[in-house]
Parts: structure tokens; C-alpha cells; sequence
């Protein structure tokens, strides 16, 4: 779920309070050694966190940066799915257990993830 002062501002406030309360806090320096994530080509945030394998990472991701720019949730279908869509789309996220929903006035896109086979 991705929680903004506009669509949830009383969520957005309480997690906004507590991200900001030093006493929740501790500064603690996390060294990581697993030398295997960094030797190869595709080493990302994704990776520092362990969620390189997390579906639902990537589905919130798609969510997230389609909604925030609706001109690269169109060039990504039109890109990769050869579709257009017009620029007034939605999306909806695990809509009947589909990963993401996208739909406009003429389409409904449906993506699920896989990331290992």
C-alpha cells in the first residue's frame, strides 16, 4: 500500500510522526559482505535489501512509478506491450489477484510478475 498526504493524509501524518521521532531510532551501521550480490552486472537497490526476487516489490514499484508518471506508464505499454494507452489510465493493484490492473477507456492491461520460473 503506498500512503500520501493526498489520499491518506491521516496514515501519511502518523507514519511521517514516527519516521521523524529520533527516540524509534537508533543509529546502528549495517556492514554488508555478501561479495556473491556484487559480482555481477545487475547489483541494485533492489539487492542491498534482499528484495531482488520479491514479486511484490516490482509490483509495487510498476504501481508507484506508472501512477506518479503517467507518460512512462504509457511509453512502457507502447514500448513493450506495442499497445497505446491513453493518458487517463488506472491502476489497481492485486484487483482479482492480478499483480497490476491497468485500464482505460479502451483496454484493460493485465501484468503479472514472475521473477523466477
Amino acid at each position: 500500500m503506498y500512503v500520501d498526504d493526498e489520499q491518506n493524509p491521516l496514515a501519511f501524518r502518523s507514519i511521517f510522526e514516527m519516521i521523524n521521532n529520533n527516540e524509534l531510532w537508533e543509529e546502528k551501521i549495517v556492514k554488508i559482505n555478501d561479495k556473491a550480490k556484487h559480482n555481477y552486472n545487475h547489483f541494485n537497490f533492489l539487492t542491498l535489501i534482499n528484495r531482488e526476487d520479491d514479486e511484490l516489490a516490482f509490483s509495487n514499484m510498476f504501481s508507484y512509478f506508472f501512477s506518479k508518471d503517467r507518460n512512462l506508464g504509457q511509453l512502457f505499454i507502447k514500448e513493450v506491450l506495442n499497445k497505446e494507452i491513453s493518458d487517463d489510465y488506472i491502476i489497481k493493484r492485486e484487483f482479482h489477484n492480478i499483480d497490476l490492473w491497468i485500464e482505460d477507456s479502451r483496454n484493460v492491461i493485465v501484468i503479472e510478475n514472475k521473477i523466477k520460473g
